[in-house]
C-alpha cells in the first residue's frame, strides 16, 4: 500500500527558521514525515520563498535562503507541477505542462527542481543572474536565473486575483461560484501549456469532475470572495494578499492521497463542509498526533 503524500505550507518553513518551531520538534516532525508520508514540494511554497528571496537585499541572501533549505530537509523529495496543470492532469488525465524545456527535454517538475538547487548554490542574486552557477550534473554546465523576473512573473496571477476581488467589492463582477472557477481553468489555460494532446473539452462532465476534485479550493475562493463585503477587509495587506497562493495550495488536494501541512487556521475556516478538509493538517494537531 502506498503511503500518503504531504506538502508543506510556506509558514512551516518560516516558523522553523524563526524559532517558532524548535529544532528538536522539527527533527521529530521530519522523522515522522519520512516514516509515514511521501514528501513533495509544492510549486506555490517554492514560489513564495523564492519571491521573498528576490525582494530581500543581497547582503542577506544567505540568511534569506534558510527557509528554502528547510523546505528540502525531509527525505525522498519530489517536485510538483503548477497547481492548475497538476489538477488538469490528475482529474481529467490530460498531458499539459506549464513549461517544457525542449532543448534539454526537461519537464516542468525537473525545471523547478533545477532552479531550486541552483538558487541554493548561488552566493548572491548577482551571481545567479549575471555570472551563472555551475551545474556539473546536467546541461547546461553554467546556469543563470533572474530571481526578480521570476518573482514579478509569478506574482502576475496573484495580482489578477486581487483585482478581480476588488471588482467584487465594487459590484462590477459577481461573486464566484465553483462552476465559474472550474470554467475559468479551461478558458484561461494558454495554448502553449499543451505539450501533447488537446486542451480538455469544456463539457458539463469535465466541469463536474473538477468541481468535485477541487472542492476545498473552490470553497476557499468563494469564502474569501464573501469577505469582500466586509469594508474592513483589505486584500492588498500582506496577510491577505496570499489568498491566491492559499487557494492554489488546495488544488493539490485533487490527488486523494495528498495532505497539506500548515500553521494557518484560516484554511479550516474557509473550507468548512469540504470532505477534503480532513487532509488539511494543522501543525499543532499534527505534532500532538504522534
Amino acid at each position: 500500500m502506498n503511503r500518503p503524500k504531504i506538502i508543506l505550507d510556506t509558514n512551516i518553513c518560516s516558523d522553523v527558521v524563526n524559532g517558532v518551531i524548535s529544532p528538536d520538534e522539527w527533527k521529530r516532525v521530519r522523522q515522522h514525515i519520512n516514516a509515514h508520508y511521501r514528501y513533495w514540494i509544492s510549486f506555490i511554497t517554492l514560489k513564495e520563498l523564492c519571491g521573498r528571496l528576490a525582494k530581500g537585499k543581497d547582503e542577506f541572501f544567505e540568511e534569506n535562503k534558510k527557509p528554502l533549505r528547510v523546505l528540502y530537509e525531509p527525505a525522498k523529495i519530489e517536485f510538483l507541477a503548477y497547481p492548475v496543470t497538476f489538477a488538469l492532469r490528475t482529474v481529467l488525465g490530460v498531458d499539459v505542462s506549464r513549461r517544457f524545456d525542449r532543448k534539454y527535454a526537461r519537464t516542468e517538475e525537473e525545471f523547478y527542481e533545477l532552479i531550486y538547487k541552483v538558487v541554493l548554490r548561488a552566493s548572491s542574486k548577482r551571481q545567479l543572474k549575471v555570472l551563472g552557477v555551475p551545474n556539473p550534473n546536467s546541461r547546461p554546465k553554467i546556469i543563470t536565473f533572474d530571481l526578480d523576473h521570476f518573482d514579478s512573473h509569478e506574482d502576475g496571477p496573484q495580482k489578477t486575483f486581487a483585482e478581480r476581488f476588488k471588482k467584487i467589492r465594487e459590484g462590477k463582477v459577481k461573486n464566484p461560484t465553483p462552476r465559474m472557477i472550474v470554467e475559468g481553468l479551461l478558458e484561461d489555460l494558454p495554448s502553449d501549456c499543451v505539450r501533447t494532446g488537446d486542451i480538455p473539452t469544456p463539457t458539463a462532465e469535465n466541469y463536474e469532475k473538477l468541481e468535485h476534485s477541487l472542492d476545498a479550493a473552490c470553497k476557499h475562493i468563494c469564502n474569501v470572495a464573501g469577505l469582500m463585503k466586509d469594508g474592513n477587509y483589505d486584500i492588498s495587506k500582506p496577510k491577505n494578499e496570499n489568498n491566491w497562493g492559499d487557494s492554489m495550495q488546495l488544488f493539490y488536494l485533487c490527488d486523494e492521497s495528498m495532505h497539506f501541512l500548515t500553521a494557518d487556521k484560516g484554511f479550516h475556516n474557509n473550507t468548512q463542509g469540504s470532505p477534503q478538509q480532513s487532509r488539511i493538517l494543522l501543525y499543532k494537531d499534527f505534532v500532538q498526533s504522534f
